[in-house]
Order: C-alpha cells, then sequence, then structure tokens
C-alpha cells in the first residue's frame, strides 16, 4: 500500500484524499445522520399522535362522567350543595355509603334539571340512578322520583 500510494503524484493523492473524504462524509450522512433524523421525526409524530389520543380520552372521560373535569378536595356534600345554590336548585340528600348520596328534589324545569346534572358531572359526581317523571305538557318540567349520586374520583 505505501509503495502503491508513493507511486502517486501529489495531485492524484489529494484527489484520491478528497474522494475518500467524501465518501465518509456520505457514509456519515446516510448512515447516522438521516435514520438519527428520520427516527427523530417518527418519534415527535408518534409523541403528537399520542397526547392528542390521550386528549380525547380524557375529554371522553369526562363527557362520560368517569373523572371530575375539575378535580376537587371538597366533599360531595359540598360539590352537591354549591351547583344545587348555583343553579337555584332546593334539594334534600341523604348518605347512603361513603361513595354515595341519594337526592330528593320538588318538581323543577326540565332544562334548568339536565343542566344541573351535567354540572355535577363536570364536578366529579356521577348519577348512578335516576328515574324521572315528565309533568303536563304546558308546565316543561319533570318530578324527580330517584336520583342517585356517586363520587368519582381522577383514578376511577
Amino acid at each position: 500500500m505505501k509503495i502503491w500510494w508513493q507511486g502517486k503524484t501529489s495531485r492524484e493523492r489529494a484527489l484520491i484524499l478528497f474522494m475518500v473524504a467524501a465518501c465518509l462524509m456520505a457514509g456519515v450522512w446516510y448512515g447516522i445522520v438521516t435514520p438519527f433524523n428520520n427516527g427523530v421525526a417518527r418519534l415527535a409524530q408518534d409523541n403528537a399522535r399520542l397526547t392528542a389520543e390521550l386528549q380525547w380520552l380524557v375529554n371522553a372521560a369526562q363527557r362520560k362522567g368517569l373523572i371530575p373535569i375539575k378535580p376537587s378536595t371538597l366533599s360531595m356534600e359540598q360539590r352537591l350543595a354549591s351547583t344545587a345554590k348555583q343553579h337555584g336548585i332546593q334539594y334534600q340528600s341523604q348518605k347512603r355509603d361513603p361513595q354515595t348520596l341519594s337526592i330528593s328534589l320538588a318538581p323543577l324545569p326540565a332544562s334548568t334539571f339536565f343542566t344541573w346534572l351535567q354540572a355535577l358531572q363536570h364536578n366529579g359526581l356521577q348519577v348512578t340512578q335516576l328515574e324521572f317523571v315528565a309533568q303536563p305538557a304546558g308546565k316543561k318540567s319533570v318530578k324527580v322520583v330517584t336520583l342517585q349520586l356517586r363520587q368519582v374520583n381522577a383514578n376511577g
């Protein structure tokens, strides 16, 4: 190899060194840098997709009342009282067990009732049993026969 190298002129040596350097740079670029960049881009796409899926799952769970939209340190009774007060609803409650409340209500407008149920769900109180009767057509109200709520924590 040494004899072969010495047999080359300085111009040929420079050209050979340039070609070797160019081949090494191309090898590094296509063998290391490009796969690394492609891997980073793929991981970024996976991260974006998984973040979107996680957000969708959280939103779906909140819509279904599986986790509260606003995690709270308030007790069930306090959350029930504050949402009832915000919606102008009079109620009586009885605690069935540490996680369940039974609610009694006077007849009230249907729109108010359903808005209140949604607010309860957003505050981590899930309806476990509901039975109501629609009042005559002109009144547009409902009489709640049975309403039971269960406290839902962020961990289910």
